[in-house]
């Protein structure tokens, strides 16, 4: 906010043309194109001013800022802003050097040799290097750390720092994707004398510096002017949460936010309309709503019940009444949206059908009377009430109640996280970003990863097998025979491939969202 939001509204409505682009490749139904909504723009026609706060709102508050122990999607935001990866994932998914400037496999793929840039330093003064990459690197491999993305690296055997700019690591098994896998937004690099206040004291090495947190209230970063890469335009960024969905929408209309995230699919139209601002997309999308369920507790550790729930979904009409159409129908249960590369289109599809659910639930030992629970967040992400009101009724045609329960967001969480939680008899809601790489899409059901508890047979060799081999297409086989056993056994239910949405003021340029649907705030800025 460069100056009263009052006073700049009319200067953005007369003086800011908005970007134009297509309608989101993946939407369905989507009635035509928009010319407020950006499909991985950044408003770089229009190049930004140098300094300026930006407010950024959100119904979800931000609890705790160590990326090592995240826990919720609208903590990765700051991540970017905060900290850097040895790598980290371009606009497309695309693996782009970080902290790390180039490196090399050998040629059985376990070992690895990274160099790392040189005169890179943390927030507080103290120089990055190798060794500050091995206590990272050993604290996310430490099993008592809830890091969401160890399994990807688990294969680490030893961590060598030969050099300050020199880092070895050798695996206990191939790796060819290694790179890929360190890009995760939770392997990102902590000041290590820091770690025990990360929560709410982060020290990274990104363009910004913390320069206050309020757990569930605000965050407010300030322009890190001795970052060792490309300098952001912003002075100052605060992250503020909206009691809920409503009084969010209401502030962006108002113009005390610049952008909003996470905006109710049926709201962005209207409020792009109100503010003659943008609805961003990503190119490409690798994230959606998924439904979990407890395989370790009855009914849904029978898979016969998972099956029989995934025939209970109408996801069409979900997907037209509680996102707009904005977004991809999976046919299957397949982790991976039918757009992707590694898609595989023979498996068998998992249509709407009650008869068939209400057999199958029969099978499983669920018959007319039972009753089910449906956990969504109270305040926010009300589409996903709006779904559960859509299988209420559909599940009631064949005699099985479902009972709405909407919590804080933190009692929702607790309920069934970290994976190994038992939540018997509840379907959750959740929302899962996902990087683009398959094998990492895949690799949420890895056993202790995926709360669901799912323990599926043979997905731990496949999995190895997959991340071993340097050839994409015996890998693109191993992906297929990965899908077909999760299609069988239906261990998360995928409803909608989709990103959460972001409206932005007409003002703000250079903002854009990655496949997973999160927020890149590294360069954004006012338009000049």
């Amino acid at each position: 906010m460069r100056e009263t939001r009052a006073a700049a509204a009319a200067a953005r409505i007369a003086g800011v043309a908005a970007l134009t682009a297509g309608c989101a490749a993946l939407a369905v139904g989507c009635g035509g194109s928009s010319p407020t909504t950006d499909r991985g723009a950044t408003g770089e026609s229009q190049p930004a001013s140098a300094g300026g706060r930006l407010v950024y709102g959100t119904a979800s508050g931000i609890s705790q800022l160590d990326p090592h122990t995240r826990s919720a999607a609208q903590q990765l935001v700051v991540h970017p802003l905060l900290f850097d990866g040895l790598t980290r994932a371009g606009r497309n998914g695309e693996t782009e050097p970080g902290l790390a400037e180039s490196w090399r496999a050998s040629p059985d793929q376990r070992t690895w040799t990274f160099t790392l840039r040189s005169g890179v330093r943390f927030h507080d003064g103290t120089p990055f290097d190798s060794r500050a990459v091995k206590a990272n690197l050993e604290r996310v491999l430490d099993p008592r750390v809830p890091n969401p993305d160890r399994t990807k690296i688990e294969m680490i055997a030893s961590i060598g720092t030969p050099s300050p700019t020199r880092l070895v690591l050798r695996l206990s098994a191939p790796n060819a994707l290694l790179p890929d896998a360190l890009a995760a937004s939770s392997l990102v690099m902590v000041q290590p004398r820091t770690f025990s206040t990360a929560a709410k004291a982060a020290v990274g090495t990104g363009p910004f510096k913390l320069a206050e947190m309020v757990p569930d209230d605000h965050v407010t970063l300030v322009r890190n002017d001795d970052y060792w890469g490309e300098q952001a335009n912003l002075d100052e960024i605060e992250i503020v949460r909206s009691p809920d969905a409503t009084a969010a929408a209401t502030a962006f209309r108002s113009g005390d936010l610049d952008v909003l995230w996470s905006v109710p699919p049926a709201d962005v139209d209207g409020l792009v309309a109100a503010t003659q601002g943008r609805a961003l997309e990503p190119e490409d999308i690798s994230a959606g709503v998924y439904w979990e369920v407890d395989n370790a507790s009855p009914p849904f550790d029978d898979v016969r019940a998972r099956q029989a729930l995934l025939h209970a979904i109408d996801r069409e009409t979900m997907l037209r009444v509680a996102y707009a159409g904005k977004g991809l129908v999976p046919e299957t249960a397949s982790m991976l949206s039918p757009r992707n590369q590694a898609f595989e289109a023979s498996l068998a599809a998992y249509p709407f059908d009650l008869d068939r659910a209400r057999a199958l639930f029969a099978e499983a030992g669920v018959g007319a009377g039972e009753t089910l629970t449906f956990l969504t967040p109270a305040g926010q992400f009300p589409e996903w009430a709006q779904m559960g009101q859509i299988l209420q009724e559909d599940l009631k045609k064949i005699g099985i109640t479902l009972k709405i329960q909407r919590e804080e967001f933190s009692t929702w969480l607790e309920a069934f996280y970290p994976a190994g939680k038992r939540f018997p008899g509840t379907i959750v809601a959740n929302y899962l970003s996902l990087p683009t790489t398959p094998m990492y899409q895949l690799s949420f059901l890895n056993e202790g990863v995926c709360e669901c508890n799912a323990r599926l047979p043979g997905w731990r060799e496949l999995s190895s097998r997959a991340v071993a081999t340097g050839d994409a297409a015996e890998r693109d086989g191993i992906y297929a025979q990965l899908q077909e056993v999760q299609n069988r056994a239906v261990p998360v239910l995928p409803i909608a491939f989709t990103t959460l949405q972001t409206v932005v003021q007409p003002d703000v340029v250079g903002a854009w969202v990655d496949t997973q649907g999160n927020v890149d705030l590294t360069q954004a800025g006012f338009a000049r």
